[in-house]
Parts: C-alpha cells; structure tokens; sequence
C-alpha cells in the first residue's frame, strides 16, 4: 500500500495487509518517493498496470508519473494553459 504525505512531500510504501481479516504490519514502512518542494505537492495518487505511482501535484496543476523502486520522476503532464 503506498500512502502519500501532503505536508511532508513523500511518498510511503507501507507493508501492512490484511489476511482472513486480520490486519498484519512488518513494520517496513519506507519512504519510496520525495517531492521536492518547488514541484508541488502531492494531492492524490493511483497506480498504473506497471506498477508506477501517478501523483497529481497540487498548486503546480501537474501530474507526475514516478518508479517506485527508484523514487525518480518518469514523467510530468503539464495542464494547459
């Protein structure tokens, strides 16, 4: 589960689960992405089929495309002016 931070510019992987409702947590949480400030801040996000964490930057009316596995930045869509 990834969970973004507004006020923190991160983005958190979180292993905890659940199985046979029972909520289990390996304590592995981790930062995967950091937004820097001048980029904006991250304001929702969604998963694509490759495993890439799209992460709409409020106040920069952009949406940013990132890996996981690396924290880099893949891609920013820009809205129209």
């Amino acid at each position: 589960m990834y969970m973004h931070g507004t006020h923190h510019l991160h983005i958190i992987r979180d292993t905890t689960h659940y199985t046979q409702h029972t909520l289990h947590n390996t304590q592995d949480s981790r930062v995967v992405v950091q937004i820097p400030k001048d980029v904006g801040v991250p304001d929702g996000m969604t998963i694509d089929s490759e495993g890439r964490l799209w992460v709409a930057l409020g106040e920069a009316g952009a949406v940013a495309c990132y890996d996981p596995t690396t924290g880099q930045q893949v891609i920013v869509v820009q809205q129209r002016s």
